[in-house]
Formats: structure tokens, sequence, C-alpha cells
């Protein structure tokens, strides 16, 4: 899967969940429990999520 398929919104959106999911571990843990779903949302296959 190429960044260059996914349009601007999808990527700022990833952008987003990963600054999100990158405070709630370094707070507590389980980050992957935001950013793993909002990838294959996004359309990634999941084992490359």
């Amino acid at each position: 899967m190429d960044i260059a398929s996914f349009s601007v919104e999808i990527l700022s959106l990833l952008f987003l969940v990963a600054v999100i999911a990158g405070c709630l571990d370094t707070l507590a843990g389980g980050g992957g429990l935001i950013s793993l779903p909002a990838l294959i949302l996004a359309g990634v296959p999941p084992l490359a999520a």
C-alpha cells in the first residue's frame, strides 16, 4: 500500500490519531488500541497495520 494512494484528509486524520495514541502510550500504555483500528478503517491491510 503506497502512501500516495491516501487522500490528505485521511493522512491528517491518521497523524492526529498517532499523536493521541502516542500521548496515551506515554501516560498509561495502550495506544495501539486507538491506532490499530484507525489504520484498519483507513484501509491499511491488517498485517501491515
